[in-house]
C-alpha cells in the first residue's frame, strides 16, 4: 500500500557524471520541484549539522530547499521516512519565486553525488521507503576529464573517489537490487527523449499518482524562468565537452581498466 512518500527518487553518481541532468529532467515535471541537493542520508540525523555544506544548504540559498533555521533540532529524533515528510512540508520557506514553486510542488528529489560512495549505508537508511535509486555513470576517461582536467580536482581526491565508486559498482554487480536503476551518461546526453520516457516509467512505478507527462530540459528551463528579474536557476545546461577524451596517467591505468570493466558489465543490464 502506497503511503504519501513525498520524496520521489534518490539520484546519485560521481561528481560531474550527470546527476544534474537527471535532476533537471525529473524536476521538469509539474508536480516535482527540488532544491539543488539534499544529501540528508549522509552521516546521521543527530550529527547532520556537521555534514558540510549540506546542513547549511538545506536552510539557506534560494535555490536550495529553504528549510526553517531550526530544522536540525527538529529532525534529530525522526526516522528517515519522517524526515522526508518534514522536508516536503517545510521546503520553500526561503524568499524568492523559485522557493514558492518548490513549496507548492507535491514531490521532491533527494540528489547527492556523494551517495555513490556509501550506497550500502544509503540502502539501509531507506528501508521501508518505497522509492527508486537512480544512478548515472560515466566512463573513466570522461569522468577524469570532467573532474581533474576541467575542474582541477586534486588527483589524490579523485583517485580515492574512484576507488570508493568501484566498491559500489562491485556491490551492484553482486546484488540484484530491483529498485536501483542505472543510466549511462552518453545515452542520457545523446538520447534525451528515450531517457525521459524511461524516467517517467520508473517514477510512476513507485508513485502511481504521478501524472503522465513528458520530461524535458526545455520544460525545466521554462519552469525556472520565474517572474523576478534575473532570477534564473543555476546549472540549467550541460555541454558535450564533458565527453572529451584525454590521456590517462600511467599510475591510473589499472583503476581505469577496473572501473571501465565494471561499467561495461553493468551497462549490459541498463
Amino acid at each position: 500500500m502506497e503511503y504519501d512518500k513525498n520524496v520521489i527518487a534518490i539520484i546519485t553518481g560521481m561528481e560531474r557524471s550527470g546527476t544534474t541532468v537527471l535532476h533537471n529532467l525529473i524536476n521538469s515535471h509539474s508536480q516535482i520541484t527540488s532544491g539543488f541537493e539534499c544529501a540528508i542520508l549522509l552521516g546521521t540525523l543527530k550529527t547532520f549539522e556537521t555534514i558540510d555544506p549540506f546542513a547549511m544548504w538545506l536552510k539557506n540559498n534560494r535555490y536550495q530547499f529553504g528549510l526553517p533555521s531550526n530544522y536540525l533540532d527538529d529532525i534529530k529524533n525522526m526516522t528517515y521516512k519522517e524526515v522526508y515528510q518534514y522536508i516536503n512540508k517545510n521546503k520553500g520557506s526561503y524568499e524568492g519565486n523559485f522557493q514558492n514553486i518548490m513549496k507548492n510542488s507535491e514531490y521532491f528529489i533527494d540528489k547527492a553525488p556523494r551517495y555513490i560512495y556509501e550506497l550500502e549505508e544509503v540502502i539501509q537508511k531507506i528501508k521501508g521507503i518505497d522509492i527508486p535509486i537512480i544512478i548515472i555513470l560515466k566512463n573513466f576517461n570522461n569522468i577524469y576529464f570532467s573532474s581533474v582536467i576541467k575542474r582541477n580536482q586534486n588527483i589524490n581526491e579523485f583517485t580515492e573517489n574512484i576507488k570508493k565508486c568501484i566498491k559500489t559498482l562491485e556491490l551492484l554487480e553482486k546484488n540484484n537490487y530491483s529498485y536501483i536503476y542505472l543510466l549511462y551518461y552518453n545515452d542520457v546526453i545523446f538520447d534525451k527523449k528515450v531517457t525521459a520516457a524511461k524516467l517517467i516509467k520508473i517514477l510512476k512505478k513507485y508513485t502511481p499518482k504521478l501524472k503522465e507527462e513528458i520530461l524535458s530540459i526545455e520544460k525545466w528551463n521554462i519552469k525556472t524562468k520565474v517572474d523576478e528579474e534575473n532570477e534564473l536557476y543555476p546549472y540549467r545546461y550541460w555541454r558535450n565537452i564533458y565527453l572529451a577524451e584525454v590521456e590517462i596517467p600511467d599510475n591510473l591505468k589499472q583503476l581505469e581498466e577496473q572501473y571501465n570493466n565494471l561499467l561495461f558489465k553493468l551497462k549490459m543490464d541498463i
